[in-house]
């Protein structure tokens, strides 16, 4: 029984160790350390998702709804990138595997489609200045 405990006690510190804290994902600016345009760049504010590039002067915008604190799911609202391939509504699943100071690792599925890629947090939401039509119109 004292082993039974012991071995309890060890895995529980392990595993409340170990588990993901995701609240860094909740707001801010990011780089994908993949992406070949190094002026790409996502923005998390609230329930809002801004995904741009070519300096900014393309963009994706989508709806974020978290289910549960490490998951999230993208749902497509507008984007001015010509020959985009995804229509209004296209939804994207996002699973955070793990975060190690402001490198967030994850995964997101399309269908069928699942690519794993590194995110880098490079502010924080406060510090992000003020986009024009930032409100979600469901």
């Amino acid at each position: 029984m004292k082993y039974f405990i012991l071995l309890f006690c060890t895995l529980f510190s392990v595993t409340a160790f170990c588990q993901t804290d995701c609240s860094i994902m909740k707001n801010g600016k990011f780089r994908d350390t993949a992406d070949i345009d190094q002026s790409a760049y996502v923005e998390i504010d609230g329930n809002l998702f801004f995904d741009y590039s070519n300096n900014g002067r393309e963009f994706i915008k989508s709806k974020i709804v978290w289910l549960n604190d490490c998951s999230y799911e993208l749902t497509l609202l507008e984007s001015n990138i010509p020959d985009l391939g995804l229509e209004k509504g296209t939804k994207l699943r996002v699973n955070i595997l793990s975060v190690n100071g402001n490198e967030i690792r994850y995964q997101y599925q399309s269908g069928e489609y699942v690519e794993p890629r590194t995110l880098i947090k490079i502010i924080d939401s406060d510090k992000m200045k003020n986009r024009p039509n930032s409100e979600v119109n469901y």
